[in-house]
């Protein structure tokens, strides 16, 4: 029988394959890089559309429990674990207002610093969790190590006022997205307005 001799690739041959695995990655790693942008921006406007509608669902409940009437609501009965609060203008607050422990949809008629309103961080750390049904977690940003999915800011704003109180904003950024974006260095992030209702993201 007549042996068969097996040869192994010769040096050229390697080299035209180091070369076309490195054309390769050249091509491909930047559109790899690409779909991981895209999932995160796509993962966060999700987040926002899913809040957006929470609110508006509220909002809704809301106008009907009140009929027309002007007025906050402690731990609206209409969604989640009830412990949702709304302020006179109809719009989520946070779920910590009630500190006395009211019962479902006690009205708060006043219109003076007592109010419901969002005013602290943890009335936008609370929203999040309020009105979204998630396995993603918030902390608010002063909770650096705490690994959370979001970091929740508050935003200050002195121009919105209701009467004599001020209704301040919430900004909710996805940590992963933090200094991956040299466009958005702070992060992708979307922010919810206590006066009107809206929920913005803050990227393109």
């Amino acid at each position: 029988m007549q042996k068969r001799i097996s040869h192994g690739f010769t040096l050229i041959e390697l080299v035209l394959v180091i070369i076309v695995l490195g054309i390769l990655a050249v091509t491909a790693l930047p559109r790899f890089i690409n779909i991981q942008d895209d999932a995160l921006k796509s993962s966060v406007s999700s987040t926002a559309g899913s809040f957006s509608s929470a609110v508006q669902l509220a909002h809704a409940g809301w106008a009907v429990k009140v009929k027309g009437e002007p007025l906050a609501l402690y731990n609206f009965s209409g969604m989640g674990k009830q412990d949702l609060d709304i302020n006179s203008l109809g719009w989520p607050a946070g779920t910590m207002e009630d500190q006395g422990g009211q019962g479902p949809d006690t009205v708060f008629p006043g219109g003076d610093s007592d109010q419901i309103s969002v005013s602290s961080r943890d009335d936008c750390e609370s929203l999040f969790t309020g009105l979204l049904n998630t396995d993603q977690t918030v902390a608010d940003e002063l909770h650096t190590d705490s690994g959370s999915d979001y970091i929740s800011q508050l935003i200050p704003a002195d121009h919105q006022t209701a009467g004599n109180l001020r209704h301040d904003n919430c900004r909710y950024t996805l940590r992963d997205s933090i200094g991956r974006f040299p466009a958005y260095p702070d992060g992708l992030s979307f922010d919810y307005n206590s006066i009107t209702g809206a929920v913005t993201r803050n990227f393109r």
